[in-house]
């Protein structure tokens, strides 16, 4: 068995909207404090006092922000232009030494690890394939072991003390 809901009337909402909008409207109109005008005034004169090129740039007269946004725009200019000319200017066969003794380096790193993976490589082709089994799960056991132990102290070390709960 349902329990029916009941229906909101839309026409009790329409005559508490109309009867607090009459109250409302029949409120007189708020008078500010008359000390808000000196207390906006003694706000406003100290940034009014301000030299020109202490406020905000907006606010500069046109010629200067003109005359400002000009040198900003030949800063960012010239400093491109340098940029470029300085990359330019670099000597290509200084870069390509420098690029060859760093493959120099990392053609020895190669050769070293090339060297490390066919050793490891020959040592498992003469191990037998039991001890590799046995090794493998030594390493897991290890593995399973310590992370066990972990969660033991962890929880350990995060236990309430149970003697703390009866002391007032």
């Amino acid at each position: 068995m349902s329990t029916p809901t009941p229906q909101m009337d839309n026409n009790n909402d329409t005559q508490l909207e109309a009867a607090v909008d009459r109250l409302l409207r029949g409120l007189p109109p708020l008078r500010a404090p008359e000390t808000l005008i000196p207390r906006v005034m003694a706000a406003v004169m100290p940034a009014a006092r301000l030299h020109w090129y202490r406020r905000p740039w907006q606010t500069w007269p046109v010629a200067l922000q003109l005359g400002s946004l000009a040198v900003a725009l030949a800063f960012c200019a010239g400093l491109s232009i340098g940029i470029e000319e300085f990359v330019h200017a670099l000597r290509w066969t200084y870069v390509a030494a420098q690029v060859n003794s760093m493959l120099g380096v990392l053609s020895a790193v190669y050769q070293a690890i090339s060297t490390l993976a066919d050793a490891f490589s020959l040592v498992l082709r003469r191990v037998s394939t039991g001890w590799l089994v046995a090794c493998g799960a030594l390493a897991l056991l290890s593995y399973g072991a310590c992370v066990g132990l972990g969660t033991i102290f962890a929880r350990l070390a995060w236990v309430r003390n149970p003697q703390k709960l009866d002391e007032p």
